[in-house]
């Protein structure tokens, strides 16, 4: 099985920006994954006080819940799209791979076509998720490496997601694997770059946002998702969201 070619691309949005001149734009933090390519000029990245240079005919994968922001002193021609990507049902494809902040396209004509093709489009479809997988080619080929690896902990993927309100045990979840509690968390943290602890966690914080915003109460959520207290969910929630259950309400908000 290839587990990327097997991922399944949603479109939310695209842009293209053509201007002078761009100061720094206010700190932005996306929901969606979004790709930037830039087809002239040369546009600043900067995340975490680190800035990236986009360069002429280089494409940038910015994945979702990067704070970030984007300036210019010369003029540019940037595409942008916003997309979510999942694997095997509830995984975030680009929670599981490492690619190069910013890659050559091979063929620029060709790239900023399929971005004026996403601009006609106002709403998701087969053709939105195909043009998405063919954008993201240079990075995809550099992940295939770690597929195999992904591949193997599907069975525990899908205990944690049917389990994640009783908070499974380790000892269960290596012994899907038939390995044991120290060797099966080793690779699970070579594989997603995160303890299965630390994996089962954060998806208790995104079942969280989702019933967040199905107006479901914290005290309500921290039963559901067997949090100790109300102060322990608050407290995870902000470690894993850098914002609190309250402000997250309010920023999804002000974007819807």
């Amino acid at each position: 099985m290839d587990l990327y070619h097997n991922s399944h691309f949603t479109y939310h949005d695209a842009s293209h920006t053509k201007v002078k001149s761009l100061t720094p734009s206010h700190l932005q933090k996306s929901a969606y994954h979004q790709l930037f390519y830039l087809s002239q000029g040369e546009v600043n990245f900067t995340s975490e006080s680190k800035v990236t240079p986009l360069e002429e005919n280089c494409i940038i994968l910015i994945p979702a819940g990067t704070y970030f922001t984007l300036g210019s002193k010369l003029n540019f021609d940037l595409f942008n799209c916003q997309f979510n990507a999942q694997v095997h049902q509830t995984l975030d494809l680009f929670e599981f791979i490492n690619t190069a902040p910013q890659l050559k396209v091979e063929n620029p004509l060709l790239t900023e076509q399929l971005f004026t093709h996403l601009l006609k489009k106002n709403d998701d479809n087969p053709e939105s998720s195909t043009i998405i997988q063919l954008l993201l080619c240079p990075f995809l080929k550099q992940a295939q490496k770690g597929s195999q690896a992904i591949h193997r902990l599907l069975p525990v993927f899908d205990y944690i997601e049917e389990n994640l309100t009783y908070s499974p045990r380790i000892e269960d979840l290596a012994k899907l694997l038939g390995l044991d509690k120290n060797y099966f968390t080793k690779v699970f943290r070579e594989s997603t770059g995160r303890s299965p602890g630390q994996y089962i966690q954060r998806r208790k914080i995104q079942t969280a946002c989702t019933l967040l915003q199905n107006q479901l109460k914290v005290s309500q959520i921290t039963q559901e998702l067997d949090f100790y207290d109300t102060s322990h969910f608050c407290r995870i929630f902000k470690k894993e969201m850098n914002e609190t259950p309250k402000q997250f309400l309010k920023r999804m908000k002000q974007e819807g």
